[in-house]
């Protein structure tokens, strides 16, 4: 079960330094509007809003 976890855990980070390199946005920016601190959250409302990243 430990091992499981740590195989999720590193497809997970994998797919976060994936969307940044993409994005060319770091993981969180607290600079940035309420909505788009966070690099998951603002990805994940563009996908719902069926728009692309801008």
């Amino acid at each position: 079960m430990h091992r499981h976890r740590i195989e999720k855990a590193d497809v997970f980070g994998f797919g976060v330094v994936a969307l940044e390199i993409v994005s060319g946005r770091p993981n969180s920016d607290s600079t940035l509007e309420d909505e788009q601190i966070y690099l998951l959250e603002w990805a994940w409302n563009l996908h719902e809003a069926n728009s692309e990243m801008s």
